[in-house]
């Protein structure tokens, strides 16, 4: 499972104007449903990798997620509505980049180990 990380889950600043923490309202609500599923799927995962479950309908998954999480923590909640040229352009950019930086450190690992720990991300 690839998992585009495209909202970030943290900020290294806490909000302080009503504006910031609007914004952080707005992404930890839209995580919400996200931190939720990835939980509910580590935990079947951690039973069918302990043996606990042994039904040939659940399989051990393997977890990865390509993030700009920095780069992406820098706009606000209104750069969400914004259609300019060169703005898309750069988030394109920034996209390319990071799944190349991606691919280069975790292409050997896929479909033999997670390249990210989901339960620390996200449980």
């Amino acid at each position: 499972m690839v998992i585009i990380q495209i909202n970030p889950l943290n900020h290294p600043d806490v909000p302080v104007t009503m504006r910031d923490i609007l914004d952080r309202i707005n992404e930890m609500t839209f995580n919400a449903s996200l931190v939720h599923e990835m939980a509910g799927i580590a935990n079947i995962s951690n039973l069918v990798e302990g043996g606990a479950l042994d039904d040939d309908r659940y399989t051990t998954v393997r977890f990865h997620e390509i993030s700009a999480e920095a780069e992406l923590a820098q706009f606000g909640a209104l750069s969400k509505m914004n259609t300019e040229r060169g703005f898309l352009e750069h988030l394109h950019d920034i996209g390319y980049e990071t799944a190349d930086r991606w691919i280069a450190e975790n292409f050997d690992r896929l479909g033999w180990e997670s390249t990210m720990d989901v339960r620390a991300k996200y449980v």
